[in-house]
């Protein structure tokens, strides 16, 4: 998915994959969850460091981050 900074992204899928042509530096990503009433939860943040090197991590590298809702 393509983000454009300060534009909202509306969508019913419970999964977001951020597009991989992030620059490298901080970004951070705002969660508003609004229900069938139109009722909008608090943000909540979420920062991310997009680096130009593999960390050296015993993790599987994923170039692409993804968000899922927390269970």
């Amino acid at each position: 998915m393509k983000f454009t900074i300060h534009k909202p992204v509306a969508t019913k899928d419970p999964t977001v994959t951020v597009d991989a042509g992030l620059p490298v530096g901080r970004h951070v990503f705002r969660l508003v969850v609004e229900n069938e009433h139109g009722t909008q939860s608090k943000p909540a943040d979420a920062t991310i460091m997009v680096t130009d090197t593999v960390p050296n991590s015993p993790l599987t590298h994923n170039p692409t981050p993804i968000f899922r809702p927390f269970s």
